[in-house]
């Protein structure tokens, strides 16, 4: 999975918005997923980091830059998988998304799951029938 702050003007030295120090009323994020194979290891340095590479970890990167705000934008595998396994997920009509490195591929927007939510976590977190997720969450 990939995401993203989307909300302020502020920029950090890679080209992606920081989090602004001011206090955050709201703000969207953008998710990608895609499944597959990946490489993964710890880079030494000042402080050890653990991390993963791969086409995979690419395309979830391209389908978070190319959804849309409050939204999961999931790829074709991700798809057939919720499709085999019988999840309760649902998706959107595929739309033809151009991702760099990898040319047009099938994208699926992720529209409704059933879960449950407990009343004080959708309290604490402000949740609200304008939020596009929302119906997703009860």
């Amino acid at each position: 999975i990939n995401a993203e702050y989307m909300g302020g003007a502020n920029s950090n030295s890679e080209g992606g918005s920081s989090i602004p120090s001011e206090t955050i009323t709201s703000f969207a994020m953008r998710y990608g997923m895609a499944s597959g194979p990946v490489v993964c290891g710890v880079m030494q340095g000042k402080s050890p980091m653990f991390d993963i590479w791969g086409s995979t970890v690419n395309l979830a990167s391209r389908l978070e830059s190319t959804g849309r705000p409050g939204r999961v934008h999931c790829s074709e595998t991700v798809f057939q998988a919720a499709q085999k396994s019988g999840s309760p997920y649902t998706f959107a009509k595929p739309r033809a998304t151009f991702a760099k490195g990898f040319g047009t591929v099938n994208a699926y927007l992720l529209e409704s799951s059933i879960m449950f939510v407990p009343q004080e976590l959708q309290a604490s977190l402000s949740l609200s029938p304008h939020w596009p997720m929302y119906s997703a969450l009860i």
